[in-house]
C-alpha cells in the first residue's frame, strides 16, 4: 500500500467528521477549484488578514471550511494545524502528516483527485456498515429474547 494511502487511512480519516468527508467528496467529483494544491489557505495567514474569508483552501482547510463551517482564514489555518498535529501524534511521527500533504500538493490533479476519491468513499462505506452493524445490535438489546 502507498505511504499515502495508509497515512490518510490510519492518521487522517479517524479524525474527520463525515461532514468533512463528504464535503471532500462533493469536491473532488465537481473539481471545485477553490480546492488547491500548494496552499493551506488564501489569502495567506499573516496579521491584517485573519479576518477576511478563506477564499482557497488546500486539502484539510478545505474539509474544515466545507465540511465544519469554518470561514475566516484564522479558523482555517488554525483547522490545518491542529489536523495535522492530531494526525501526526495518532501515527506517531510528525513526518508522516507532512508526507501525506506533500503527496496531495505534488501528485497531478487529476490523479490525485481520482485515488482520494476511492479513499474517501471508502471511508464512508466503512462508517456507514459499522453505524449499520451498531444499530442491530442495538435494537437485539432491546426487543426481548422469547422464551419457551
Amino acid at each position: 500500500m502507498e505511504p499515502w494511502r495508509l497515512i490518510f487511512r490510519k492518521g487522517f480519516a479517524p479524525l474527520l467528521s463525515n461532514d468533512s468527508l463528504v464535503a471532500l467528496q462533493n469536491g473532488l467529483k465537481q473539481d471545485d477549484p477553490a480546492l488547491v494544491q500548494g496552499c493551506v489557505v488564501f489569502p495567506r495567514p499573516m496579521p491584517g488578514f485573519w479576518d477576511l474569508p478563506a477564499a482557497a483552501v488546500g486539502l484539510l482547510g478545505y474539509m474544515g471550511r466545507e465540511g465544519e463551517g469554518l470561514f475566516s482564514v484564522f479558523e482555517v489555518s488554525e483547522f490545518h494545524e491542529r489536523l495535522m498535529q492530531a494526525a501526526a501524534q495518532k501515527l506517531g511521527q510528525m513526518d508522516a502528516a507532512i508526507l501525506f500533504l506533500s503527496w496531495f500538493d505534488k501528485t497531478p490533479r487529476d490523479l490525485m483527485r481520482k485515488n482520494l476519491l476511492q479513499e474517501t468513499h471508502l471511508e464512508l462505506r466503512k462508517r456507514k456498515t459499522a453505524s449499520r452493524i451498531r444499530e442491530k445490535q442495538s435494537a437485539q438489546q432491546r426487543i426481548p429474547s422469547s422464551s419457551n
